[in-house]
C-alpha cells in the first residue's frame, strides 16, 4: 500500500509544480500537504491495533475524500489536465479500495 501511496504522491507532485502560478501556491500546496497528512495517518494506522486503528483508518478515508475533492477542484479550475486528472483519480480510487478493505478486515477481526 505504501508503494501505491508514494506513486500517487509523485504523480500529484509532478502535476502540482506545473500548475499555473496562482494555483500552484493554493491548490497545489494544499494537495501536497493533504497527501503527506494521508501518508502519516496510514503509517500511524499500520502501527496500531483494534479501535485506535479503526479510528485512524476512518480519518485516512476522510483525508482521501478531501484529496479527491481538491483534485477535482484543480481539474475544474483548469490547473490539472484531463490526462493527469484521469491518472490521479484512478490512483486515488485504488487507494480508497485498499483503505476500505483494510477497514473492513480490521472491523471483523476479533480482539
Amino acid at each position: 500500500m505504501i508503494h501505491k501511496i508514494i506513486a500517487c504522491y509523485l504523480t500529484l507532485h509532478k502535476q502540482a509544480i506545473k500548475f499555473p502560478k496562482p494555483d500552484r501556491f493554493t491548490l497545489g500546496a494544499k494537495l501536497e500537504n493533504l497527501m503527506l497528512e494521508f501518508v502519516e495517518l496510514v503509517l500511524l494506522a499500520k502501527s496500531k491495533t483494534g479501535l485506535s486503528q479503526i479510528l485512524l483508518l476512518n480519518k485516512s478515508d476522510i483525508k482521501l475524500q478531501t484529496i479527491k475533492l481538491v483534485v477535482r477542484l484543480s481539474y475544474e479550475a483548469k490547473a490539472l489536465p484531463t490526462s493527469a486528472y484521469s491518472k490521479i483519480e484512478e490512483q486515488l480510487l485504488e487507494l480508497g479500495r485498499l483503505i476500505g478493505g483494510w477497514l473492513k478486515q480490521t472491523k471483523t477481526e476479533k480482539p
